[in-house]
């Protein structure tokens, strides 16, 4: 929604990867489906445009507009599995209070494995209590929480 709002009328290619290891909340992500109380907290601007009322037995539902699902795929990845299914670069990776569940050599082993689906000078933003220290990963510290891609070409394909 927030990129629908930013870059309208702009046509930008812009696809967005949702990924999850849970399956129950993939199937929610895929439905898009939510009580209309969870959207309180979401700005009347988005809010209005991008979400389509239901009502189902009583219930109040929203549902995330067509255009919106459209920009998104939802995926199962277990981050500490090898192999993704990822076959592109992204220009940013949101990965978001997720390091912190892991062990510095599992921590070391899924940064290396984002850094190569960033892009050069491509932007990763973790959670506020997490840290790249000890870690280097090819990054630099750009802001709080956020780091960039050090590399200035593509990097290769990972092994199978």
């Amino acid at each position: 929604m927030t990129v629908l709002a930013a870059l309208a009328p702009a046509r930008w290619d812009v696809k967005i990867l949702a990924s999850d290891i849970d399956t129950e909340m993939l199937a929610v992500a895929l439905a898009g489906l939510y009580p209309e109380e969870s959207l309180r907290s979401v700005p009347p601007r988005l809010r209005d445009p991008y979400f389509v009322r239901l009502s189902n037995h009583g219930r109040h539902l929203v549902q995330i507009a067509p255009e919106v699902r459209e920009l998104v795929k939802v995926r199962r990845i277990n981050l500490m599995e090898e192999g993704w299914p990822i076959r592109t670069q992204f220009d940013a990776i949101f990965c978001r209070n997720v390091t912190i569940y892991f062990d510095k050599p599992a921590q070391h082993a899924m940064l290396q494995r984002l850094v190569h689906f960033l892009s050069p000078g491509g932007l990763l933003f973790l959670g506020h209590s997490e840290s790249l220290l000890g870690l280097h990963a090819g990054l630099e510290h750009v802001a709080n929480s956020v780091y960039r891609n050090r590399a200035r070409h593509p990097h290769r394909p990972l092994a199978p």
